[in-house]
C-alpha cells in the first residue's frame, strides 16, 4: 500500500475523527477510492472501532436513476434510518472513474430522491451539530478527477 495513503488514513482516523474503541464507523466511496477505503478500515480496526464499507457503483446508480419508478425513487430504506441513528462516525471518500456519470439523467428524478432523503440528511446534520456524529470527507486522486482539473495523469 502506498505509504501516503496509509498516512492519510491514520490522520483521518486519529485526528479528524478521533475514532475510539467501539465506534461504529461507515466508510463510503466509489470503487476508484478503494485503496484509501481499505486503509481507513485497517486504521479503524487498529483503534478498536467497528468499521464497515459502503461501496458505491456508478453504473448501478445511473441505472437506478434512469429506470426506477417514482415509488422507488421516493423509498427511504429503514436500514439507512437505523444507520443515521446508530453510527458514531462517517468518512466519505470522493474519487471517481467517471465524474459525469449522471450527466444524461433527468435532474428532476435525482431531486425526487433527494427530497425523500431530506429528513435523514437533516437528522445527520443535527447529530453532527451536537457532536454525536463525526464526519469527514476527502478526495482520493483518480485519473478522471485529474482530467476534470485539466491535469495530466502524472
Amino acid at each position: 500500500m502506498d505509504p501516503r495513503v496509509r498516512k492519510l488514513a491514520k490522520l483521518l482516523v486519529q485526528y479528524s475523527l478521533k475514532l475510539k474503541k467501539g465506534d461504529m464507523f461507515k466508510i463510503q466511496g466509489e470503487t476508484a477510492a478503494l485503496p484509501l477505503m481499505k486503509a481507513l478500515y485497517e486504521q479503524a480496526i487498529d483503534v478498536g472501532a467497528r468499521p464497515y464499507l459502503s461501496i458505491r457503483d456508478t453504473e448501478t446508480e445511473e441505472y437506478f436513476f434512469r429506470q426506477a419508478s417514482d415509488d422507488q425513487l421516493k423509498f427511504v430504506s429503514p436500514l439507512l434510518k437505523l444507520e443515521i441513528d446508530r453510527i458514531e462516525a462517517h468518512a466519505t471518500i470522493w474519487g471517481s472513474q467517471n465524474t459525469r456519470y449522471l450527466a444524461g439523467v433527468d435532474s428532476k428524478r435525482q431531486a425526487m430522491q433527494q427530497k425523500a432523503m431530506r429528513p435523514l440528511v437533516q437528522k445527520r446534520f443535527k447529530r453532527m451539530g451536537d457532536g454525536s456524529y463525526k464526519w469527514v470527507g476527502t478526495q482520493f486522486p483518480t485519473y478522471a478527477d485529474a482530467q476534470e482539473a485539466d491535469m495530466s495523469e502524472d
